[in-house]
């Protein structure tokens, strides 16, 4: 059989493949009336069969997320942990902070916070 290039709709597709599952008739037969090979037949029937097992089983009730859902909940994830990541961090630094305020010899002199604004001033100059 040639190759003809046709493309077949779905809804042609499931109408062959019911067609050959008639009583009475050969799947040789369809695919020759229909000019498509049994390889071809078959593999729509596979494709069919998925579908249907597909759609079958059980799923979760309720709405499908949406892809902008799926896509914030991914960021809230993504900043939790950059979140996680700066507590650590600010934890580590106070940790430190608290050493060098015990063991004064430590710290370094060239070196001073001042305010809530948080300006750092090294060696008597802004940075």
């Amino acid at each position: 059989m040639t190759f003809n290039g046709r493309k077949w709709t779905a809804e042609e597709k499931l109408q062959i493949l019911d067609e050959a599952r008639r009583a009475g008739q050969a799947v040789s037969d369809v695919c020759r009336r229909h000019q498509i090979a049994p390889s071809q037949f078959y593999e729509w029937e596979r494709q069919a069969r998925a579908g249907a097992l597909e759609a079958l089983r059980a799923k979760k009730r309720g709405r499908k997320p949406s892809k902008t859902e799926a896509h914030l909940k991914d960021e809230v994830t993504r900043l939790r942990t950059v979140v996680a990541e700066l507590s650590a961090e600010t934890l580590q630094l106070k940790k430190d902070t608290m050493k060098a305020l015990v063991h004064p010899e430590r710290r370094r002199s060239n070196v001073s916070v001042t305010g809530g604004a948080r300006d750092v001033i090294r060696g008597g100059r802004r940075s």
